[in-house]
């Protein structure tokens, strides 16, 4: 008779095949399982880690935008009537740095080098893959942001005279305009402390004559001088803006105040950038219309005319309306953005603007911003 195993035996006996395949079959599912919700996981911390970086920097751009933006026109939008369209000139060191005698440094080549003063005027075209640029100006004076006429005879090389000097002190930057000349940047000589003289000194680094052909005795009693601001710890902002190369927002000092020329980076992660103009069309200081830059009479070279038509228009420019598309800089493995992206898309047909994503940067997460800033400088003003 066959011996039956004792009962300890019994107990140590292992799997069978089936139970093994069972238990195979199971671990495989769960490993599965696990991988597939570990991906997903990955996959929605990836989008959110990227939607997160996408707001914050939209929010910094947006700001920084808005600042420079609202406060365009500072300093001598008062004076809007000598100054809006009047050709710079400016001096840094003894060298002309406007107009400018050759081209600008890329990304903003395309720029002309002969820049008429206004609080914004966009150059539609002229930047990085087809963007628009931005020529923002605004003095930061905090004088009263009048613009006081020159007493009659006081203008010489080296000096003229204001009704009323206080407020003003050494480097000040002046703004010296006239209407049917051109404007030009001086400065005031250092030390000074404006009240009791009328006689203000030029002298500094922005401080000559002539500057491309335009002497400052040519001006009369008909000039107006507008205060824009301090090298010594208040400067203006006399800037472009726009994209250039690998997502970046550029700016470049049209006046040099650092004493480079050089381009610097203002943010990243920004593929598209394009402004319209909000106008007012019936003179009452509010808002009527949106134009491209595109439109006739509002196109750069239209704009910065010199003419009294330009003028006007300059003036009645009450808003700036900013489409920006921000990218991420993570590639996924699959597509995340369509190919087409629309800005301004709830205004009419004419002021929409596509903008196309190619298969690479369909890889990548992408968010469309716009806003709207209003020119305060312009909104004020007395237009009649």
């Amino acid at each position: 008779m066959p011996r039956t195993p004792p009962p300890q035996m019994q107990r140590c006996r292992g799997f069978g095949v089936v139970e093994l395949l069972v238990a195979l079959g199971v671990g495989l599912a769960l490993t599965l399982a696990i991988t597939l919700v570990t991906m997903r996981h990955d996959g929605e911390r990836r989008a959110l880690t990227s939607t997160n970086d996408a707001q914050l920097n939209a929010n910094y751009v947006g700001y920084l935008l808005d600042r420079t933006l609202r406060s365009a026109g500072s300093g001598f939008a008062q004076g809007w009537r000598s100054s809006y369209g009047c050709l710079l000139h400016a001096v840094r060191g003894g060298a002309q740095v406007l107009p400018r005698a050759g081209s600008f440094p890329a990304p903003f080549a395309a720029v002309t080098s002969q820049l008429r003063l206004a609080p914004v005027v966009i150059h539609a075209g002229a930047g990085a893959g087809g963007s628009d640029v931005l020529a923002i100006a605004l003095g930061s004076s905090g004088t009263g942001e009048t613009s006081p006429a020159v007493l009659p005879g006081s203008i010489s090389a080296t000096s003229l005279s204001l009704p009323a000097t206080v407020g003003i002190r050494g480097n000040d930057l002046l703004l010296v305009a006239e209407p049917g000349l051109s404007c030009m940047v001086q400065q005031v000589a250092a030390p000074f402390t404006g009240g009791a003289t009328q006689v203000l000194a030029l002298g500094g680094t922005y401080s000559g004559n002539p500057i491309a052909g335009t002497d400052i005795t040519a001006y009369s009693g008909a000039a107006t001088v507008s205060v824009l601001g301090n090298t010594a710890g208040n400067p203006p902002m006399f800037l472009l803006l726009g994209l250039g190369t690998n997502d970046m927002l550029m700016s470049y000092d049209l006046l040099r105040l650092d004493g480079g020329d050089t381009p610097r980076p203002m943010a990243d992660g920004i593929a598209e950038l394009r402004a319209l103009y909000g106008v007012d069309t019936n003179g009452d200081g509010v808002l009527d219309n949106w134009v491209a830059p595109t439109a006739a009479g509002y196109t750069a070279a239209a704009l910065q005319d010199g003419s009294p038509a330009a003028r006007d228009r300059l003036v009645s420019i009450m808003a700036i309306r900013l489409g920006l598309v921000l990218r991420a800089d993570r590639i996924e493995r699959e597509n995340v953005a369509p190919s087409t992206l629309t800005l301004f898309g709830e205004m009419g047909s004419g002021l929409q603007r596509t903008v196309t994503l190619d298969s690479d940067a369909q890889r990548r997460r992408h968010r469309v911003l716009e806003l709207t800033v209003p020119l305060r400088n312009n909104i004020h003003q007395i237009r009649s």
